[in-house]
């Protein structure tokens, strides 16, 4: 039998050949893409779980109190995830924590510049700066933190954040600062008495007492027999000079708390003693002008007898004087005349000041006499 001739080139069954063997070099090729894409899957998995496990070791060394050893697990999470921004994270508060703040810093300042308004970047970064006491950067990071979009849900997570860096201004000394953060904090309180009794107590630590007593009184509608709002109230008011007021509150107040008690005391006597009063009568005004200065008088002998040298060509010798001349004014038919009252309670008031100085402690009576004068315009020494 006569061999076959080979196909001649192109021909049918010359191309139907090349056909089939170019089909087989693809489906060769496309089979190895995914062999090696499967396999690179594979291995990023088994990277990523290593990477997982890094950060659960890093997680569990910061929990046992070991930074140091949290930071070399985490460096190690990162290095195998370096996507992963909850990784670096807890990275830079590992190091933090284990007294390395700049490499700290440089870490978060890094993942930053992908997303400045990430709240937590920008609240670490915050946190980094009180520690150290910057005041100015940590206020610049924890209003990037603030100013950032929030989840509605997590509304009160932001007010706490406002309420820490309220605190970091006022342990600062910067209560003007924190008197800014404190309104805005106060427009986005919820109806609940405890929020309005932190704003008060804040208001109260930053100096502004007619916002604190604010706070406390819309506490009080809330919730009108709350101890530590009818307290707080009544020691606002007792700052502010509103004795009247105060009592009224402290009167309802627990005695066990926090200056109840003292403030309590005091602001009946200032109500009981002062000759300046509203609406008193001529010889009650009287009597309370002539036992205020009598009480003050006494104080003054027996501080003067136990401190000779204070009487001697200084202020005790002039208030003797003056004490000698007002007792020949009370005797006058002017005791009753609005000039004598007062000049009165502004004798009796430097009296107190200086024997609280030289001869304490001062009576809760003599206190009150000093906030008596100090109310009406009495200059402190």
């Amino acid at each position: 039998m006569v061999a076959s001739p080979p196909p001649v080139p192109g021909s049918a069954a010359f191309i139907h050949r090349e056909i089939v063997q170019l089909l087989g070099l693809i489906a060769v090729v496309v089979l190895a893409f995914f062999a090696t894409r499967a396999i690179a899957r594979t291995e990023r998995g088994l990277v990523l779980r290593e990477a997982a496990e890094w950060y659960r070791e890093g997680e569990r060394q910061l929990e046992a109190g070991r930074p140091a050893a949290a930071v070399d697990a985490l460096q190690r999470a990162v290095a195998r995830n370096r996507g992963e921004k909850q990784y670096a994270l807890a990275l830079a508060r590992a190091m933090a924590l284990a007294g390395d703040r700049p490499a700290a810093r440089t870490t978060l300042l890094a993942l930053r510049e992908a997303a400045p308004e990430d709240i937590e970047i920008n609240l670490q970064l915050a946190r980094l700066a009180a520690t150290d006491g910057d005041l100015s950067e940590a206020l610049r990071y924890y209003r990037n933190a603030l100013y950032a979009p929030w989840p509605t849900e997590r509304a009160d997570e932001r007010r706490q954040l406002r309420v820490e860096l309220i605190r970091f201004l006022l342990a600062q000394g910067a209560e003007r600062a924190a008197l800014t953060e404190l309104t805005a904090l106060q427009a986005n309180l919820p109806d609940d008495p405890a929020a309005h009794v932190l704003a008060a107590r804040l208001f109260s630590e930053a100096g502004d007492h007619r916002r604190a007593l604010e706070q406390y009184q819309t506490a009080l509608r809330l919730d009108p027999a709350r101890p530590d709002a009818l307290a707080g109230a009544g020691l606002a008011a007792f700052d502010l000079g509103d004795y009247r007021l105060a009592a009224s509150y402290l009167d309802r107040a627990p005695s066990h708390l926090p200056r109840v008690g003292e403030a309590r005391i005091l602001a009946n006597l200032i109500l009981a003693n002062d000759p300046l009063a509203p609406r008193l009568g001529s010889p009650e005004r009287a009597r309370r002008l002539r036992a205020g200065f009598l009480h003050a008088a006494r104080r003054l002998d027996a501080c003067l007898a136990a401190h000779p040298d204070a009487a001697a060509g200084g202020e005790g010798e002039s208030l003797e004087r003056d004490v000698r001349a007002f007792r020949a004014r009370l005797r006058s038919p002017g005791v009753r005349e609005q000039d004598t009252v007062e000049a009165g309670v502004d004798l009796m008031a430097r009296i107190e000041w200086l024997t609280a100085e030289r001869c304490p402690p001062a009576s809760p009576l003599d206190e009150a006499l000093r906030l008596i004068g100090r109310q009406h315009g009495a200059a402190e020494r």
